[in-house]
C-alpha cells in the first residue's frame, strides 16, 4: 500500500545524485521522509533527519538515521558540520509540508558547496539568493515518482522511454520499491 509513496521518496533520493558514502539530510520526517531515510541507508548514504515532531524523529533513529534533530531544539548547523567533518551535506531532500520557506533556509545552511537540493514536499518558495549563490546550490523539483509521470503517451498509451536514456521511470521506481518491501 506504500508503493506510490515509496516511489516518490525514491525518485526524490535519485534526484540528489548521491553515491555510496555520501551524507544526505531529509527535512520533514513524515511518511515520505521516513521512507527516504531508509532508502538512503539502503544505498549506503548517511541520512540526517530534521523535523519538529519527536515521535517522527524516534522512528528515523529506529530507521538508522545517523542524526535525528528536533528543529525546536535550535539550529543544527554546528552539529551537521561536526558530523560531516566540516563539509556539510552532499544532498538535501525536502519532504516537508509547510507554507513557510524555512526548509529552504535550513537546506542552504547545512548543504555543502555545490550540493543538490531535491524538493518533494510542498513548502513556501522564497529563498535567499545569496545563500544559494554563495554555495552554487542546485535545486531540482521532483516530478512525483519519476519520468513518465504526467506524460499522456507514457501513462495513457503505454509508450515506453528507451532504458538506455531513461533507466528509472515511474514504473521502474514503483517496481523497485515494491520489490524491496516484499
Amino acid at each position: 500500500c506504500f508503493g506510490t509513496l515509496g516511489a516518490i521518496a525514491l525518485h526524490g533520493v535519485r534526484n540528489m545524485g548521491l553515491e555510496f558514502g555520501d551524507c544526505a539530510a531529509v527535512i520533514g520526517a513524515g511518511l515520505v521522509g521516513q521512507i527516504a531515510v531508509q532508502l538512503l541507508g539502503l544505498a549506503g548514504i548517511r541520512a540526517l533527519a530534521f523535523d519538529y515532531n519527536a515521535g517522527r524523529l524516534a522512528l528515523c533513529r529506529y530507521g538508522r538515521a545517523a542524526m535525528a534533530w528536533n528543529l525546536g531544539d535550535g539550529d543544527p548547523a554546528e552539529a551537521v558540520l561536526e558530523l560531516t567533518n566540516g563539509r556539510g551535506c552532499d544532498g538535501v531532500l525536502i519532504a516537508a509540508a509547510t507554507a513557510s520557506s524555512e526548509p529552504f533556509a535550513l537546506a542552504a545552511k547545512i548543504a555543502r558547496d555545490r550540493a543538490r537540493i531535491s524538493l518533494v514536499g510542498v513548502i513556501g518558495t522564497e529563498f535567499s539568493y545569496r545563500d544559494f549563490m554563495s554555495k552554487e546550490l542546485s535545486l531540482v523539483v521532483s516530478r512525483s515518482y519519476g519520468p513518465g509521470r504526467y506524460d499522456n503517451d507514457y501513462e495513457g498509451r503505454g509508450v515506453k522511454y528507451p532504458v538506455g536514456y531513461v533507466p528509472w521511470t515511474e514504473t521502474r521506481n514503483l517496481e523497485e520499491v515494491v520489490r524491496r518491501m516484499s
